[in-house]
């Protein structure tokens, strides 16, 4: 391979490397749950959870619903 596509391919692997290693909501597998801050138009900071979906804290979560129907008369 020549240096210039060498180069090119190396920034490339270097980049995708990067981004993962930074993304914060990634699920690394180990059953925990992080915590991260985005922040919206008007500059509030947003707190976001991210990680594996049956971690520690799913045990503290309620039963699970869900909307049968709604009654629209009182008979």
């Amino acid at each position: 391979m020549d240096s210039v596509t060498f180069n090119i391919a190396k920034e490339t692997i270097y980049a995708d490397a990067y981004a993962s290693a930074t993304d914060k909501t990634r699920d690394d597998g180990a059953g925990e749950l992080r915590v991260y801050y985005t922040y919206d138009e008007s500059g509030r900071r947003i707190t976001n959870f991210a990680g594996e979906t049956k971690s520690w804290i799913s045990g503290f979560a309620g039963e699970r619903r869900r909307l049968v129907g709604i009654r629209t008369s009182s008979d």
